[in-house]
């Protein structure tokens, strides 16, 4: 129980977030953890004072919980009295994540918070729930230990009524013997004192008989006690085998469900994969009746021409090659459209290339918002988001951009820019190689990489010409065109390169490819990766 609670690989990184954030907490919690808590239901009385009392503990102790367990299973034992369950250890402590977030804020409640607080806050209900299964442990055995004492009881009374019995066997020959005696003595007294005797035995028989009978009932009455005791429990265990067969049938139920989904999958990457065949085929044959269509214009041009003078041929000569250029600028304009046209994540079966399987996803275990492909890009749009403020802020004020500006604008954006090519030098010639082995990477992902960095030598013009006194509205303007395509493009990336990466390659195996990247990083570009 203790070890179960051992830190992880990245809870040092919880205990700073929520250590950072701890001082921030508004004094509000409690009152915005009750209105959170105004629609669940069942309410468990209680349960809301403990987590409100005993969270800041647990922030206190995220690294060592195990100093906790003790009085948060203890706690937990008395509410199990109040109904407590895990659904609704669930239901509080998402309304206290809810309430956390509303504490600190919508802005300063980041992912990485979330996941700290979350797995803070599930500790402590998850020690609450060992406490609620303490106490329903120790109420079975009480259970167990009276119906023990309940068979003792039995087979006490069953001994004593069969003891009763023996005893009223004995009677009964006792009674026996003293007939005899009577018979015996009957000769030598008085006829009188022989129906003395007569009625004597007649009661002493009729006392035995009550007594034969009464010890009868009581054999009875036990073996039906027993009887019962046998039926109750043999009910109960029938009771039990039928919910262990229903919950079978559920389990089968889900895993055909499963079955029919992932035909279902399979069904439309191969109708997909069709679609995308007639398609080309189309294509071929349009491609094959424009070409007949020019030959058929190329022989009839032929044989006009030889019947037209030279200033005519001349001037046809002109006005064909201006509509080749403007059909050639059409169809370049198109492809530059369609290369560069949005991008969303398929079936993840139709990216498969060389039979490679989509069946890695297990192997990662934690959140695809935590991986590092996001965190990398989430410094980027920080970056990004600060240095557009700044330029926002020096333009507003309508003063003279002084030297000390100049000089900080230009190394924040030299810095920046540093850190965006380490990145896409990372992706074109690690991460888009390695995935390229098993499944088919968008090409406009790679395309995009070209364009902002020609989006991004233009800033670098810009910036370089920035002098104490300058426009800054050159600089803003390159920067402000940088930005609109970057944004969108560490999106797609997002919703694509990512479940593509953690789909066809296990955990370890980017792990081994992630470890001599991160050693070989550049302090300043691991600096601006780690604050953000």
């Amino acid at each position: 129980e203790i070890l179960r609670y051992l830190p992880g690989a990245d809870d040092d990184d919880k205990f700073c977030v929520m250590t950072e954030s701890a001082a921030h907490l508004s004094p509000t919690l409690a009152a915005s953890f009750e209105s959170k808590l105004a629609a669940v239901e069942p309410k468990v009385d209680g349960l809301a004072a403990a987590m409100l009392a005993q969270l800041p503990a647990a922030v206190k102790h995220f690294l060592e919980p195990s100093v906790l367990l003790k009085d948060a299973r203890a706690q937990g034992k008395s509410l199990a009295a109040a109904g407590l369950t895990q659904a609704s250890l669930d239901a509080y402590a998402a309304a206290m994540l809810s309430a956390l977030a509303d504490a600190l804020g919508e802005d300063a409640f980041t992912a990485a918070h979330a996941e700290a607080y979350g797995k803070c806050v599930h500790n402590l209900c998850d020690m609450y729930r060992l406490g609620a299964e303490d106490a329903k442990k120790m109420e079975r055995e009480i259970k167990a230990a009276a119906i023990d004492a309940a068979k003792a009881k039995l087979a006490a009374e069953k001994l004593a009524a069969q003891e009763a019995a023996a005893k009223a066997e004995a009677d009964a020959v006792a009674i026996e013997e003293a007939k005899t005696a009577a018979i015996a003595a009957a000769a030598a007294k008085r006829q009188a004192e022989k129906e003395a005797a007569q009625a004597a035995l007649a009661a002493a028989k009729a006392a035995a008989e009550e007594a034969a009978r009464m010890a009868q009932a009581a054999i009875d009455a036990a073996d039906a006690a027993e009887k019962t005791a046998v039926a109750e429990l043999t009910e109960k265990a029938e009771a039990d085998k039928a919910s262990a067969v229903e919950a079978k049938k559920a389990k089968e139920a889900e895993v055909k469900a499963a079955e029919v989904a992932k035909k279902e999958a399979e069904k439309a990457a191969a109708n997909a994969a069709k679609a995308c065949e007639l398609a080309n085929k189309k294509r071929k044959e349009e491609d094959a009746r424009r070409v007949k269509e020019r030959e058929a214009a190329a022989k009839k041009a032929a044989k006009d021409k030889s019947k037209k003078t030279a200033a005519e041929l001349q001037e046809e000569e002109e006005a064909k090659l201006e509509r080749l250029a403007k059909a050639l600028e059409e169809q370049a304009r198109r492809e530059y459209e369609a290369a560069r046209a949005p991008v969303t994540l398929q079936p993840l079966e139709s990216y498969a290339v060389d039979g490679a399987v989509p069946d890695k996803g297990s192997t990662w275990h934690y959140p695809t918002e935590s991986d590092g492909w996001f965190r990398i890009h989430n410094t980027i749009r920080a970056e990004m988001t600060k240095l557009a403020a700044s330029l926002a802020a020096c333009a507003k004020t309508g003063e003279p951009l002084p030297a000390w500006k100049v000089d900080a604008i230009k190394s924040y954006w030299s810095l920046h820019s540093a850190l965006v090519h380490a990145h896409h030098a990372h992706e074109d010639d690690i991460f888009t190689p390695l995935l390229s082995r098993r499944c088919a990477i968008p090409p406009k992902l790679e395309i995009v990489h070209g364009d902002i960095l020609e989006l991004m030598a233009a800033v670098d013009a810009a910036a370089d010409a920035l002098a104490p006194g300058a426009d800054l509205a050159p600089l803003a303007s390159a920067f402000d065109a940088y930005k609109a395509s970057m944004e969108p493009h560490l999106a797609e990336e997002e919703a694509v390169c990512v479940p593509l990466m953690r789909a066809y390659f296990s955990f370890e195996e980017i792990s081994r490819v992630l470890a001599p990247m991160m050693k070989k990083m550049d302090p300043l570009v691991m600096g601006a990766f780690v604050h953000h």
